[in-house]
């Protein structure tokens, strides 16, 4: 959860131009069901390693059903 709050945070900066900011690990948990693109790697408050950032853009219709 601290993770995901610091990523949130991220969504106020105009460089990401994201509503939705998940990490890697949330990205390969989801699978393909979603749109995304890569914002490239940031590092989180609380945390030594760098995270690989994404902006979650929509739902993919291809997966669905």
């Amino acid at each position: 959860v601290n993770v995901a709050s610091r990523l949130e945070s991220l969504t106020k900066e105009k460089k990401y131009d994201a509503k939705i900011i998940i990490s890697e690990a949330t990205l390969n948990k989801a699978k393909k069901k979603y749109i995304t693109r890569s914002l490239g790697e940031t590092t989180v408050k609380g945390k030594s390693k760098m995270t690989r950032i994404y902006a979650l853009d929509g739902m993919d219709d291809k997966s669905a059903g």
